[in-house]
């Protein structure tokens, strides 16, 4: 396999971005002093290069609070009977 074929760079587009996350990217890159394609690029190394499952959202929070409400529930059951 010729080496150069490894590291061939490949040309990715996005289309019908809104103007408002346009915006917002513009935005970031001049604050870094970086242009739009500098910026992107690190946002897409940064992507990249998170493990498995980082980039995940967490648990939604309505289970923590069903938790917060069980552990809560379990302990006034618990004053109630006496801890039987």
């Amino acid at each position: 396999m010729d080496v150069e074929m490894i590291f061939m760079s490949v040309t990715l587009t996005i289309k019908q971005v809104p103007e408002r996350i346009a915006q917002k990217l513009r935005a970031r890159a001049a604050a870094s002093h970086r242009s739009l394609q500098g910026e992107l690029m690190l946002i897409l190394h940064e992507a990249v290069a998170e493990p498995p499952g980082a980039a995940e959202p967490q648990s939604p929070s309505y289970q923590v609070k069903r938790v917060t409400l069980d552990a809560r529930l379990a302990a006034a059951y618990d004053k109630i009977t006496g801890g039987a």
